[in-house]
């Protein structure tokens, strides 16, 4: 701009100058927040466990290390006999020196029906994708997170492992013919997908092998997904199984493992590293992410840093420059510095060179400005459980998180005397041999694990103690709880499990959990918390009850399937039960109805107090005061009466609704068609409000009268109200044998006793009016002025007609003649039920005070496959009645909501609580293995055949279909039809590979010709039909593949139903393959 531009010019430039500096400022700030998301701490929400010794949770973890236990033991017996490949000769070929290790004795253990996984499949897995499996589902679960309800969020899987055992046996040792898919899909790389594929998760799927720091690297790659928006969530960790003696023949021939199979991490005596075994995962989330929604933050991840030694002396010799500048690296990406670390989680395997290394390397970086009093503490988990190679990362990270979260360091196991390699005296940090405290002091205590691979990927993560101060909601525990005694009201407690073994061993633990009668979580944190945070499967268990110990007591029962034990409920597959709302009409009101619920449920409150709003200028006071305070002799008049009714129920009905249950139809008995009206959508909340006001209003100034319900059928109560010369109605046809008469109270008075003197108990409605009859004549003129200035709509619901018994249309409410008709005529009830059942109802739920209607329902439609439930009643808590029939939805497998509304979980917070664990019902699948001579594999001769009464599932391509000439090609697979055939008989012998010593109940899985690994469960009883067998060809059909984790599908052990066609489902497969000694 120049002196000689225009005016016009100048603000031109000026606002020009004026949009690129806010361009500037705007990209300014998204750099910055790109910066910022880039470092965003990362918080650790959940973890699972599942280590030597054994420990198979956090809590039992942290009991291992601050009890000293050392976990490392013999070679488990039922895998290898171990003894055959043992030489203590170091460097004898084919042998090891050493098989013990830290071992996980179920490692080849897995609850394949938990994940909807056949047992050919399951075989076909390498243990430490079954192992991560069971891993992802704990860690979600101790993060408060329902395992099936990520199903296609961003959700990430990152996976270290390294040893292929598994794979490596079947090579080796299986026969070809034994060659399946299966085993190609259980293969290590398909460990992360094997995870999404089962809880649906769409985020980035990774496995890494970086050898020893596979684990930790995995962290670091889930932590960049989560910084960079990739991801949301993310499930890390690792996994480890020694299922052969292999890798110890290969470790002993280098003499990298210690002798005596345990890790001396920085002592003297460190003579190399003990393996051990294992799976360990972590859940991720962004830290603002987690405060916001309220989970409970165990630690936090501050940053990571990843690197490689280069060219160092080997490719296995550790760099010392390498490991310092990864630290380095690690502690600017966490922002913090090495002066205010407080506790490393060391690499630390007990070698006699990498121990050295890795103490001065920490030393150099994290040892300067620390005085005396705040001295660098090391250790390692490796002394207690041995080193699990991949695995080994998480596990020192799960240790670490468990440091800092709990404010003590535990003692490393096996330092006696310090290793002379290492200059101790210029080393600013020590080895605790006995718990130290790790007190606050005013900042978050810090700690690092490193985890260093042999292939030279170095990986270290800084962690931090979780923020002092959570969201309400986050922290378990914390507060002081019931005490085992009684809550303000009944709670719900919801159980389930995929089979009915696994649901009696949940009682059992939650039995176990709730018994404690000390200070811990509220009876309603803990109902809440297996409400919202654990998956609902297909079996059932729900209990109502006021305290911990009250629950607890009916869980033990049910437990030991005791007297007086609540039933357990299996939910369809797929089907939901399909409910009506019912609505009861005046008689069944009372006061302080609902008040329970009124005070308690904020869904049920704004209803209600909607109501009782719009109905203000019709009524002589607040509606409230009649209903639940003081003028409550004022709900007896029927001014009163049908606008409180009509509150109550719609506010009933909303309650419902919010809690997930949606009604399918809905039925209203006399007034409390106005209810269903309103509910079903056909009337909107300020038309149906004048509507039951003016119907009150004009019905209370009629002329009084009575009502009387007699049991008698439709034609016989028209023929006795025939004798009363036209002045009683026939009221209500509630039932075949159930009706109601209407009319002057000295004609029903003279009824009541003429019918009680031939034997027939009639009785008196709580009534002031007769409705329904020709006393209520002058109130419809005013009742159908009212009705003309409806605006019907049609109902988003289906509602029935009191006036037809059948569903009624728009067209029909837009009359306004209907509602006159409706207050007048006949209440059709008994055919209303038959219409709702005849449409598929089969759970039909009173929203309204009492159980007049589903006692009348239960006469008129004696159904046993029909459910009655309740909202309230006069005499019962409302809180115990409303649940115990929302836990009878529940074990029918009503969809419930059982999030809550925000407002419910503001007026009413809770803490989510740290519930036990999914008690996994395994069966071990192990590969099969034969015979061992002499210190070595031999092949031996073996044989096992099937028994002459089944049948084997086989695969072929598809036959033309008829008149269509050939099949089309299927580039999937061109496998589209099966055959049952026999199984083959063996030819000639064949070999097997060497043994397993058979242990702890498993099963030798038969090998070779005359039954393959991959066909022995598909095989069936043979089909016969009246006159003999049934043709062996079956209908061509598609290939079926395992389909994702199915909550509600219960395929058993051996069963065909999951993977065979539908023709062959109604066919149990065997439970097990024949064995045969050659096979053990």
């Amino acid at each position: 701009m120049t002196s000689t531009d225009s005016p016009a010019e100048q603000v031109d430039f000026r606002d020009r100058l004026a949009r690129a500096l806010d361009m500037v400022s705007r990209l300014r700030g998204a750099l910055e927040e790109r910066d910022r998301a880039a470092r965003a701490p990362i918080a650790v929400v959940g973890m699972s466990v599942r280590f030597p010794g054994p420990a198979e949770s956090p809590d039992e973890l942290w009991r291992l290390l601050h009890d000293r236990v050392d976990a490392v033991g013999p070679f488990p017996a039922d895998r290898w006999d171990a003894a055959a490949y043992e030489d203590a000769e170091p460097g004898t070929p084919g042998k090891a020196y050493v098989t013990r290790g830290g071992y996980v004795p179920t490692a080849e253990d897995f609850d394949a029906q938990l994940f909807g996984v056949s047992p050919p499949e399951a075989l076909g897995m390498d243990p430490q994708q079954r192992m991560v499996l069971e891993g992802a589902w704990s860690a979600l679960e101790h993060a408060g997170i329902a395992p099936d309800s990520l199903q296609g969020s961003a959700t990430g899987v990152f996976i270290g492992a390294s040893t292929s055992d598994y794979v490596r046996m079947r090579q080796q040792f299986g026969a070809a013919e034994a060659i399946d898919s299966y085993q190609l899909f259980g293969e290590n790389s398909f460990i992360a997908g094997r995870v999404c594929h089962t809880f649906g998760l769409q985020g980035p799927a990774q496995v890494i092998d970086t050898a020893c720091s596979s684990s930790l690297t995995a962290v670091h790659q889930a932590v960049r997904s989560l910084r960079s928006g990739e991801t949301e969530l993310a499930l890390a960790g690792g996994v480890n199984a020694i299922l052969s003696p292999y890798g110890f023949v290969l470790l002993s021939q280098s003499q990298a493992v210690s002798p005596d199979g345990r890790c001396k991490t920085f002592d003297a005596s460190a003579n190399g590293y003990g393996r051990g075994e294992g799976c360990g995962m972590v859940v991720l989330k962004r830290l603002p992410d987690a405060l916001r929604d309220g989970d409970r933050v165990l630690a936090v991840l501050r940053g990571s840093a990843l690197n490689h030694d280069g060219r160092a002396g080997g490719i296995s010799v550790p760099n010392g420059a390498a490991q310092q500048a990864v630290i380095r690296a690690a502690l600017a990406d966490a922002d913090v510095a090495g002066a205010d670390i407080g506790y490393v989680e060391a690499h630390g395997t007990g070698t006699v060179l990498g121990d050295p290394t890795e103490l001065h390397s920490l030393d150099a970086v994290l040892g300067a400005g620390r005085d005396g009093a705040r001295q660098l503490r090391v250790g390692s988990l490796k002394t207690n459980i041995g080193h699990l190679e991949a695995a080994a990362g998480i596990a020192g990270l799960i240790k670490a998180v468990l440091v800092v979260q709990r404010g003590a360091i535990p003692p490393s196991l096996h330092f006696r005397q310090p290793n002379p390699m290492v200059e101790w005296h210029r080393l600013n940090l020590s080895v605790p041999t006995e718990t130290v405290p790790w007190p606050e002091d005013g900042r978050p205590r810090l700690a690092a694990v490193s985890s260093f691979g042999a292939s030279g990927t170095n990986a270290h993560v800084i962690v931090e103690q979780p923020p002092t101060s959570q969201p309400a909601g986050a922290v378990a525990g914390t507060v002081s709880g019931d005490g085992g005694q009684a809550a303000d009201h009944a709670e719900l407690l919801t159980l389930s499990a995929r089979t009915s073994e696994a649901l009696t061993a949940v009682a059992d633990r939650y039995a176990r959990f709730l018994a404690d009668d000390g200070p811990g979580p509220t009876l309603r944190d803990i109902c809440r918390s297996a409400q919202t945070e654990r998956a609902h499967q297909a079996h059932r268990l729900a209990v109502v009850a006021g305290s911990r110990a009250a629950v607890a007591e009916q869980l033990r029962r049910f437990a030991e399937r005791a007297p007086g034990a609540p039933q357990a409920g299996r939910a369809p597959a797929r089907a939901r039960p399909k409910v009506a709302f019912l609505f009861s009409g005046q008689g069944s009101q009372y006061a302080g109805m609902a008040g329970e619920l009124y005070a308690t449920e904020p869904a049920f409150r704004e209803a209600f107090d909607g109501c009782a709003e719009l109905l203000r200028p019709h009524l002589d006071g607040p509606l409230s005061e009649v209903v639940f305070g003081a003028g409550s002799a004022e709900l007896a008049r029927t001014r009163w009466t049908q606008p409180a009714l009509f509150a109550v129920e719609y506010a009933l009905a909303r309650l419902w609704i919010s809690w997930g249950i949606r009604p399918a139809a809905v039925l209203g008995h006399s007034v409390g068609e106005i209810t269903a009206a309103c509910v079903a959508g056909a009337l909107t909340l300020e038309d149906a409000t004048a509507l039951i006001a003016v119907r009150g209003r004009a019905m209370d100034e009629s002329q009084p009268g009575a009502m009387l319900a007699v049991p008698l059928s439709e034609s016989d109560a028209l023929a006795v109200a025939s004798g009363r010369g036209g002045s009683v109605s026939l009221a209500a046809v509630n039932g075949p044998e159930s009706t109601v008469l209407s009319g002057p109270l000295e004609d029903i008075e003279a009824l009541d006793a003429e019918l009680r003197d031939n034997g027939v108990t009639a009785k008196r409605l709580r009534v002031s009016h007769a409705f329904h009859s020709r006393l209520t004549d002058e109130a419809l003129p005013e009742l159908a002025r009212a009705a003309a200035s409806l605006s019907p709509r049609s109902p988003e619901i289906p509602l029935v007609s009191n006036v037809t018994g059948g569903f009624v249309d728009t067209d029909t409410l837009k009359d306004p003649e209907y509602w006159c008709r409706h207050a007048r005529g006949t209440v059709r009830f008994h055919d209303g039920l038959l219409t709702l059942r005849n449409s598929g109802v089969s759970t039909f739920l009173e929203a309204g005070p009492g159980r007049v209607l589903l006692g009348m329902g239960a006469r008129a439609v004696p159904d046993h496959d029909v459910q009655w439930l309740t909202s309230i009643r006069e005499g019962a808590s409302d809180a115990a009645e409303i649940r115990g029939s929302l836990a009878r939805l529940y074990l029918l497998g009503a969809p419930v909501a059982w999030s809550g509304s925000s407002e419910d979980n503001r007026e009413r917070p809770w803490q989510r609580v740290e519930l036990p664990g999914y008690p996994f019902q395994r069966r071990r699948y192990a590969f099969p293995v034969g015979e061992t001579t002499k210190g070595g594999p031999a092949v031996t001769a073996g044989e096992t055949t099937a028994p002459e009464d089944t049948y084997a599932l086989e695969w072929h391509p598809a036959p033309p279909a008829p008149g269509r000439g050939a099949a089309p090609p299927v580039p999937a697979s061109p496998w589209r039809c099966a055959t049952l055939r026999r199984p083959r008989r063996p030819r000639s012998r064949t070999t097997a590979p060497p043994s397993r010593a058979a242990g702890r109940g498993s099963s030798a899985w038969p090998n070779g010709p005359g039954w393959s690994a991959a066909s022995w469960n598909t095989a069936v009883p043979a089909l016969t039909s009246g006159s003999g067998p049934l043709p062996a060809r079956v209908a061509p059909y598609a290939p079926v593949h395992p389909p994702p984790y199915d909550r509600h599908a219960e395929g058993s052990p051996g069963s065909v139903s999951r993977h065979a066609p539908a023709s062959a489902r109604h066919v149990r497969a065997r439970t097990g393959p024949p064995t045969s000694a050659s096979a053990r």
